[in-house]
């Protein structure tokens, strides 16, 4: 029977069904054992007088035919290299808590970072979409105020053009009445002096008529001649009328053209305020293209802003794409090692105790898969140094999007 057990024992180690390296290890001691020598395999539990086990310990007994041994003249392993695999398989776990510990905080750094980020897209759009409004509506005020200088201007354009016509009009018509006043005044000027002419002539030959004839004749002549002049008075006076009429034509005339002078002025002084409005106007308006201009360089500014934060949100989705399938990864890997260690059963005193192992005592079955793992320290400073790099390479990240 200890023949057949042995057999057995060296059929299931020599061919395990597990990826386990203690196993492996174990496998290989045995084979390399099994070429030099013969091995008898017996149970040792290892634990005798302990409540519990008293059916394992009798099938033990039954199974050997032997005492219970210590393991090392058994199997030919020593109890240092099975204590040092399984202190190895202690850290790997206690290296995996670790590691699921960085992975929770990586994951909460990145859902922290994923929420900022979104937070601060979303006030961006917020922003450029209140900067288009205010933009559009700045758009809309400028058009309207230059479609409203443009007509203003072409009024004033109007109304200048107006005002010259009427002048060129006005004095026009003062030129021809002046010319025909001048015309008139020396037509009434010629008479005058013609009548005066006639008169003193006619005042000669009266005083010398009444000289040499002092008869009837010359009393006939001295009535004519009163006559003549009484006519040359009555001549005279519509003669100061006409001069009177003369000088109030001319004051008229030059009232005129004091209004006209005055026309003028307030002409020219429209003409310089219409220029100042056509250059205010004009200065506006270029003020206002500037203003445009700004407003549609600000426009591409936050157009390639927004473009940017887009391609950043393609590069964090792409980011958050690879942390999903990096944790559909971990999480198959834990699902595996739940599922290995869920395979594993300890022995009876293991199961009473639930204490990490420590002592002299064996796995009943297959082990779960283990790899050669560094001393804590060395896996905390590891660890520590990878969530440094991240959280560095994280805060680099915010500063270049702020």
């Amino acid at each position: 029977m200890t023949q057949t057990c042995l057999c057995n024992e060296l059929r299931n180690i020599s061919s395990p069904r597990t990826r386990s390296m203690l196993v492996q290890e174990c496998g290989d001691a045995l084979e390399s054992l099994a070429r030099q020598k013969e091995v008898g395999l017996v149970w040792v539990p290892a634990h005798m007088g302990i409540p519990g086990n008293e059916r394992a310990d009798r099938l033990a007994r039954l199974g050997s035919g032997e005492p219970p041994q210590r393991p090392e003249p058994i199997l030919g392993i020593s109890r240092g290299s099975i204590n040092g695999a399984l202190s190895r398989w202690a850290y790997r776990r206690l290296g995996m808590s670790f590691m699921r510990n960085a992975l929770e905080k990586c994951r909460e750094a990145s859902e922290n970072e994923r929420s900022q980020l979104l937070a601060l897209v979303r006030s961006l759009e917020t922003k450029i979409a209140e900067q288009n409004i205010n933009t559009q509506e700045d758009r809309w005020a400028l058009q309207q105020a230059s479609a409203t200088l443009v007509a203003r201007s072409a009024a004033l354009e109007r109304e200048v053009e107006y005002n010259r016509t009427i002048n060129e009009r006005e004095r026009e018509q003062l030129k021809t009445l002046k010319s025909s006043l001048l015309a008139e005044q020396e037509k009434i000027i010629a008479q005058l002096t013609e009548e005066k002419l006639k008169l003193s002539a006619e005042k000669a030959r009266v005083e010398t008529s009444n000289k040499l004839i002092n008869s009837y004749e010359s009393e006939k002549i001295k009535a004519e001649a009163e006559i003549a002049i009484q006519t040359a008075k009555d001549l005279s006076e519509k003669i100061n009328e006409e001069r009177r009429y003369m000088a109030r034509q001319k004051k008229e005339v030059e009232t005129l053209k004091r209004q006209l002078a005055d026309r003028e002025r307030e002409l020219q002084d429209k003409e310089s305020n219409l220029e100042y409005l056509i250059d205010n106007t004009q200065r506006k308006i270029n003020n206002e293209r500037k203003i445009i201009d700004e407003a549609k360089k600000l426009e591409n500014r936050y157009k390639e802003r927004l473009q940017e934060l887009q391609n950043q949100w393609l590069a964090l989705t792409e980011r958050e794409k690879k942390l999903n399938e990096e944790k559909v990864l971990l999480s198959k890997e834990r699902l595996t090692l739940y599922t290995a260690m869920k395979q594993n059963k300890n022995c009876v005193l293991c199961k009473a105790n639930d204490l990490p192992v420590r002592g002299n005592y064996y796995m009943e079955e297959n082990f779960s898969s283990l790899k050669v793992v560094q001393d804590t320290n060395g896996l905390r400073m590891d660890l520590d140094t990878a969530e440094d790099k991240k959280y560095s390479e994280v805060s680099k990240e915010e500063n270049i999007l702020l």
